[in-house]
């Protein structure tokens, strides 16, 4: 390509109106707050103005610009149109939660078979816990540990520690314990 081929074009700078201090900032920035709820009532018109200064002033800027360079074009409208309609038509949130129901799903509970033996070494002893029928289960618990029954293995877990402990925790049966 030979250099006379090449046309260079001047460039043409357009700086855009994006802030208060290009639009009126010293007019809008001296007002009080009740002049710029009047001037917003004059130039927006349509709903209150927001509280926080900092908005009013961003939202007449905006007013300001739009007046000055035009505003959105067809195309943006009807595509804002549409954003808006869907989020409107979209719940924010599911329903109300049933009654009874915690936030946190439950685990479950791991099916452990009459005559399993649980078997956990802490601060260096041994501790054993057989898994008893739970239909059969003699003076009402499931799990035997030490001659005692015990409905679950959160007391077993307190007795050995002294203090509240996750009985599956404590003996591994879910993610968390296991990782100990």
């Amino acid at each position: 390509m030979r250099r006379s081929d090449i046309r260079l074009e001047p460039e043409v700078k357009k700086e855009p109106v994006n802030t208060i201090d290009d639009v009126n900032s010293k007019v809008l920035k001296g007002l009080s707050m009740a002049g710029l709820r009047r001037l917003w009532r004059k130039r927006v018109g349509k709903k209150d103005p927001p509280r926080i200064r900092s908005l009013i002033l961003r939202e007449l800027a905006w007013h300001e610009q739009q007046a000055v360079q035009g505003g959105l074009d067809a195309q943006t409208r009807a595509l804002l149109r549409s954003a808006i309609t869907q989020a409107k038509s979209t719940p924010a949130r599911p329903g109300p939660r049933p009654r009874n129901t915690s936030r946190i799903p439950s685990r479950a509970k791991p099916d452990l078979q009459p005559g399993t033996k649980l078997i956990r070494t802490w601060r260096g002893r041994q501790y054993e816990v057989i898994v008893r029928d739970k239909n059969n289960a003699e003076g009402g618990g499931r799990f035997e540990y030490n001659g005692e029954t015990f409905r679950g293995l959160t007391a077993i877990a307190e007795k050995i520690t002294g203090a509240h402990w996750s009985g599956p925790r404590f003996f591994g049966l879910n993610k968390a314990g296991a990782s100990r």
